[in-house]
């Protein structure tokens, strides 16, 4: 990190050892690309949950999702017609209205709006193909 008063500089040194100082007004504050990533990481641990509350909600998330998901799919194997097709939805649909909404709103906004679709679908591949590797050896 770099604190710069009038283009000069007045610290240079880590964040952490920065804490406890104090710039005058007017300072330019200057981050490293893991400084940022640092601040957005604790920003997101006051404002949302500390790491296992975060990993608890992903959790119910996919548990919710894998079962809903599962009856959709057991009700749609018997399924004859549209109407049988619409009825094995039924149970989600207003669950869904409920997040779609929210959405629409402006109420929700998950992560991945915020960092881009194609970047986290990368980024959930690239992790993916790591982990992949180290399982296969």
């Amino acid at each position: 990190m770099r604190v710069l008063n009038d283009g000069a500089v007045v610290y240079y040194g880590s964040l952490d050892g920065a804490e406890s100082l104090v710039f005058p007004a007017g300072c330019t504050y200057e981050y490293t690309d893991s400084e940022v990533r640092l601040k957005k990481r604790l920003g997101i641990l006051e404002a949302a949950g500390d790491h296992q509350s975060l990993l608890g909600a992903n959790a119910d998330a996919a548990e919710l999702l894998l079962v809903e998901f599962s009856k959709l799919v057991v009700s749609l194997e018997s399924a004859d017609s549209f109407d049988d097709f619409k009825k094995a939805s039924n149970s989600f649909v207003s669950d869904a209205n409920i997040v779609l909404d929210g959405m629409d709103s402006g109420k929700y906004k998950f992560p991945y709006q915020s960092k881009g679709q194609s970047d986290v679908i990368e980024d959930i591949s690239e992790r993916a193909t790591e982990v992949s590797k180290i399982l296969s050896k």
